[in-house]
């Protein structure tokens, strides 16, 4: 059972039998028989949290402990989705131990973020990587929209965006990483979400040590794996009731429609068009259209599969706002070789990390950073940038200290933060 003990009852050196969370229950402070350092405790105060919860006991209170001696986390990929589940599981767990406390205010940070901050770096948005990338989608949309009037185009159309967007990524995989995370690209929804789903691909596929040619045949079939969609009609798709079955059977077929014409008007590959054909296919096996499993489903469809599902996670709902790049990253892990290949999600937090690349994060000190570069030996300490320090200076530029958080055991990760919350309330 949870415990909540009062913030003013903790003590220098005091550790607990498991791990110990913020009041919110989900944020862990610290891992089981860590001692609390002078950190922690500043923290806590500076946070105004008034208790924290565990479900362990006291197992020791040594003031002569190291307030800096945090133990390095094993970053296996089982751990970690452990990880998630347990405090998944403790979300719903009801404390009993005292009285909820008075409302209080919103834990105050050291700085609240300016709203410049919270958008891409400004060394980034006036690259030539930006305007490449905004390039590509562009064409992208125009290709599409032909496509969906099903107006003439040149066999194989997307082979010179799919060439650039593979250089591009290529050359530039954590630029391109941030902006799938980060982009402020508003329009062409349908064309962004193909480019971020081929963009995840290309450091997926790598990961998994496939042939380059593979991997830029890999792009074509991200860049189309939803054009089948573009003929179901647009109320269908915003249907809110339940579907008939009429329109049930539309929606399962789009992936056959895109395969035919991809091959028959495209005159691309069974290859590439394989890859779009099998991309619902589920690694249980009960995806569609052919209930397929395992490894019967093609790789490429695999790949897609995770970065198709994790952009969409990313983009607002109707029913509810955009996630976090954690809070994918969390469902992703959560799926427990269901829908998704769990050597694909393993590839994937190799390349982006569990905070992925473009995050914002709030460090045990109270600064602010930015995830700048994912760790593949030790996916929960990435590299970052602070971008305001625990004495509240901003570095506007982006200019603040570097930190490799797996060389520095002193500094982690407290919590994500959710941009797009967080630009509502600059």
């Amino acid at each position: 059972m949870l415990k909540r003990i009062k913030t003013s009852d903790l003590q220098l050196g005091m550790s607990f039998s498991a791990p110990v969370f913020f009041d919110d229950e989900q944020n862990m402070l610290l891992n089981k028989k860590e001692p609390i350092g002078q950190r922690e405790l500043n923290a806590l105060k500076n946070w105004d949290v008034p208790f924290i919860v565990t479900e362990g006991t006291i197992i020791q209170n040594t003031a002569t402990s190291s307030p800096d001696q945090i133990k390095k986390i094993e970053p296996l990929y089982s751990e970690i989705k452990d990880s998630f589940l347990a405090e998944d599981r403790k979300q719903t767990k009801k404390i009993k131990s005292e009285p909820e406390p008075r409302p209080r205010e919103k834990l105050k940070q050291p700085a609240k973020p300016k709203a410049k901050i919270l958008l891409l770096p400004q060394s980034l948005k006036s690259s030539s990587i930006y305007e490449n990338y905004c390039a590509i989608i562009y064409e992208l949309h125009d290709i599409l929209k032909k496509i969906q009037k099903k107006e003439d185009l040149p066999i194989r159309p997307t082979d010179t965006i799919a060439e650039e967007l593979y250089t591009l990524t290529e050359n530039n995989t954590n630029d391109m990483l941030q902006l799938v995370l980060n982009s402020d690209v508003k329009d062409y929804p349908f064309a962004k979400v193909a480019v971020h789903t081929a963009i995840l691909c290309i450091p997926i596929a790598k990961k998994l040590n496939l042939p380059s040619q593979r991997i830029k045949d890999l792009v074509i079939s991200a860049l189309l794996h939803d054009i089948g969609m573009q003929q179901i009609p647009e109320e269908t798709l915003k249907k809110k009731e339940n579907l008939t079955l009429q329109e049930s059977q539309m929606i399962t077929a789009h992936t056959q429609y895109a395969q035919k014409y991809i091959t028959d008007t495209l005159l691309y590959t069974n290859i590439i068009a394989q890859s779009v054909l099998q991309h619902h296919e589920r690694w249980d096996g009960q995806g569609y259209p052919n209930g397929l499993s395992g490894q019967a489903i093609d790789l490429g469809a695999r790949i897609i599969a995770v970065a198709d599902a994790y952009v969409a996670m990313l983009m607002p709902r109707a029913y509810r706002s955009a996630m976090s790049g954690y809070q994918a990253m969390k469902n992703l892990l959560a799926d427990n070789a269901r829908r998704f290949d769990p050597e694909v999600i393993k590839a994937m937090i190799q390349v982006i990390g569990i905070y992925p690349i473009g995050s914002l994060v709030i460090m045990n000190t109270g600064a602010l950073a930015r995830i700048i570069a994912a760790s593949a030996t030790t996916p929960l300490k990435p590299t970052i940038r602070i971008l305001i320090d625990e004495e509240g200076k901003t570095f506007l530029s982006e200019n603040g200290q570097i930190i490799d958080l797996a060389a520095n055991k002193a500094l982690f990760i407290v919590k994500p933060v959710n941009i797009y919350t967080h630009a509502k309330n600059a």
